[in-house]
């Protein structure tokens, strides 16, 4: 029962980023009429499948010539998490296989698409933001039809049968899940309230070149997470085999691994950080945002080394603790600086 865990826990963190979207996308209530904004162009044909977003209140200070399509990109990322929750399931079958680099390989074929999508669209036609969001959702509806087609191949015994239905099955992914899921919640906080403070308390151009530097972040503990990721198949077939000798020099080595590479990438945008900051972003803030970008990143030095530990709560199933203690710092820390 322990396996169903691990294969459905995607379902409650794809939940409750869904009922977040939804939130934000909902707004608070009916915005006054002066920051409705009615001369934004939204493509013909449309009409008829959206909803009336004329009454849709934004939280930030968004510039109204930029309102329309930020409620309009809301609604289609809304869209793309749930073709991304409904792929939940069929990504197990990688997993099980041992067979990740099928589904990385999946992963950047969606993310080209995704690019060359944009690309064309800001090319071809007036540009919008809710491009971002079209090309996102473009991508997850090509990864649900590939690890569809991947789960199949890979899993053709695994077949759904109403009789294997098991209440006790679906209480335990629910009840083990939750804690993932308010953990992720903890996480979603931490990654949006501090920019929604500086977006209050500052304006929102340094909100923006804070989002710059949290950008590479969230790049780097990506790449650290797709590093620890490689390891966790066989870390949970020997934790199931009961071989825990191996699995700790398993873990060893996946520490080793993502500890380097995080050291590597503090030390080169140490070296080279400025100069990029002044490539990727002429004419801007270089020196602020290079400051930001390396305190950013001086942070992850600790967590990208003990980034495979983490999955040892989920092998164990001892979620409660270090849920508890995420979540409550996600929460107190942005909420001190008021």
């Amino acid at each position: 029962m322990r396996s169903v865990f691990y294969l459905q826990e995607g379902y409650m963190r794809k939940i409750i980023i869904i009922l977040c979207c939804v939130l934000v996308f909902t707004g608070c209530g009916a915005a006054p009429q002066q920051n409705t904004v009615t001369d934004t162009e939204v493509p013909s044909g449309t009409e008829e499948i959206l909803p009336d977003l004329s009454g849709i209140e934004m939280p930030d200070e968004i510039p109204q010539e930029l309102t329309a399509d930020v409620k309009l990109l809301f609604f289609i990322v809304l869209m793309r998490y749930l073709l991304t929750l409904l792929r939940t399931a069929f990504d197990a079958a990688a997993f099980i296989s041992e067979r990740i680099d099928l589904a990385e390989k999946l992963q950047s074929a969606a993310y080209l698409l995704q690019a060359g999508l944009l690309l064309a669209l800001c090319l071809l036609l007036q540009p919008h933001v809710w491009y971002v969001g079209l090309a996102a959702a473009v991508g997850a509806l090509l990864l649900l039809a590939g690890n569809l087609r991947l789960c199949h191949k890979l899993t053709p015994e695994l077949q759904f049968h109403v009789k294997d239905f098991s209440p006790h099955a679906v209480w335990e992914v629910l009840s083990t899940g939750s804690w993932t899921a308010l953990n992720n919640l903890g996480n979603l906080l931490n990654s949006g309230l501090d920019l929604l403070i500086t977006n209050l308390m500052l304006n929102a151009t340094v909100m923006g070149q804070i989002s710059v530097a949290k950008s590479l972040e969230t790049i780097v503990s990506g790449m650290i997470m797709k590093i620890s990721t490689v390891f966790r198949p066989r870390c949970l077939r020997l934790y199931a085999e009961d071989k825990m000798e191996e699995l700790t020099g398993l873990l060893k080595i996946s520490m080793r691994c993502t500890g380097g590479f995080c050291n590597l990438v503090v030390m080169g945008f140490f070296v080279c950080g400025h100069d990029f900051m002044a490539l990727w972003l002429p004419g801007q803030n270089t020196d602020f945002l290079f400051r930001a970008g390396l305190i950013v990143l001086l942070s992850d030095i600790a967590t990208g080394a003990v980034q495979p530990l983490y999955y040892v709560y989920t092998l164990t199933q001892k979620l409660r603790l270090p849920c508890c203690a995420v979540s409550y710092t996600h929460l107190t820390l942005p909420t001190n600086s008021l």
